[in-house]
């Protein structure tokens, strides 16, 4: 994961690999993403948080203001099952999602907002 994320365009590593565990951002090399306000970049980050993990099924976690008030996906693979192909099909539907949102995507900012709405109460 940690090797993969490190060759992706929308994706970048915000610490070197710990055991089994590192902190996902957006790649502020990105010309779309470098002009992001730190509001809109926070916001995209957990709109992403919750589509994947609502929507998709893979749960990821989101720790606010690590990179410069930024927040990070931290990404943890614990689990004896998880593969490989898991992993690459995690950062692709992030990398999918992000670039959706950093363009304002309104089918999916919606899609993503029904689910807040339905799930008050149990989103952190």
């Amino acid at each position: 994961g940690f090797e993969r994320v490190g060759k992706s365009p929308i994706l970048q590593a915000k610490q070197q690999l710990e055991l089994n565990e590192f902190l996902i951002g957006l790649n502020l090399e990105d010309e779309i993403i470098k002009g992001l306000t730190r509001e809109r970049y926070n916001e995209i980050m957990q709109l992403a948080k919750l589509y994947v993990d609502r929507v998709l099924g893979t749960y990821i976690s989101l720790n606010e203001d690590i990179d410069g008030g930024r927040h990070a996906w931290r990404f943890i693979v614990v689990h004896p099952y998880t593969t490989k192909a898991d992993v690459e099909e995690l950062i692709v539907d992030l990398e999918k999602t992000v670039a959706r949102l950093v363009v304002g995507d309104p089918e999916l900012e919606a899609e993503i907002n029904a689910v807040i709405e339905r799930e008050k109460g149990w989103i952190d």
